[in-house]
């Protein structure tokens, strides 16, 4: 049961996990993906009249083979971004390292990668599932208006389960208990998890938030003229993890062939 004694959707369990490639990170290995920070909002983004992934430079080191200086522009293609009340249609830039041959595109970080919508709706749906308490038809009243349908919040919360929880979690924590030993979280999830079938995936996504919190405050405290806000956080996640040389990606489904299927 949720808040206020209601019944919690909760996404269907996964019997059986599908094998994939860890070695690669899910992502076919003649394509990657590096996700950039556009000071542009999606409707900006969406209206200029150049692609902003032409106006920034290219990336100086090429994440797959780390050669410096071989990245060049390589086309565009086109993909929406959805805000529930509305859809964009973005172009997307891409890259290709003349060293290693591989071909990168560069996402705005107010996508998730291969996801549509807003990652800063992915966000709040997920929030208000692992740390409101609500459940997901509760939750759906707080979406907005020809937004995503219940199965696909559904799939996030799940999704965000098996890869936060179960993928990134003991990497996250071996990284902040190295700088912050006296961060050690001890407090206990919700009790409202447990009745998830995914209840351990849930419960561990819960812990890996808040060691992300960890991380974040202290950003704040060596870069206090940053502008940062409440959307920022699960960007704020994924940046992290490129810098880790980790695909940025937290949302991961486990029914996926190209899933990784041991932890990071």
């Amino acid at each position: 049961m949720g808040a206020n004694g209601e019944k919690r959707g909760t996404p269907p369990q996964t019997a059986q996990r599908v094998k994939g490639s860890s070695a690669t990170g899910g992502v076919p290995p003649n394509r990657v993906l590096i996700v950039i920070q556009f000071l542009q909002t999606v409707k900006e983004y969406a209206a200029a009249k150049v692609c902003p992934g032409r106006t920034i430079p290219v990336p100086e080191c090429c994440p797959k083979c780390q050669a410096k200086g071989e990245m060049i522009r390589w086309g565009r293609y086109k993909r929406t971004a959805k805000t529930g009340e509305k859809k964009y249609a973005l172009e997307i830039q891409r890259v290709r390292c003349k060293r290693c041959g591989v071909t990168q595109a560069l996402l705005p970080n107010f996508l998730h990668p291969y996801r549509h919508y807003l990652l800063r709706l992915m966000q709040k749906a997920v929030w208000l599932y692992l740390f409101v308490g609500l459940g997901i038809e509760r939750l759906m009243g707080r979406m907005p208006l020809g937004g995503p349908e219940p199965a696909t919040v559904q799939e996030w919360v799940r999704s965000f389960g098996y890869g936060a929880g179960y993928l990134l979690l003991d990497m996250l924590r071996r990284f902040v208990m190295t700088l912050y030993p006296e961060s050690e979280v001890t407090g206990r999830a919700p009790p409202e998890l447990e009745r998830s079938r995914n209840a351990e995936e849930l419960k561990r996504s819960y812990h890996f938030c808040k060691y992300g919190e960890i991380l974040y405050a202290r950003k704040k405290e060596v870069e206090p003229k940053m502008s940062f806000s409440d959307t920022d956080f699960f960007p704020f996640l994924i940046d992290w993890l490129q810098r880790q040389s980790i695909p940025p990606r937290i949302f991961w489904s486990p029914c996926l062939g190209t899933t990784p299927t041991t932890p990071f």
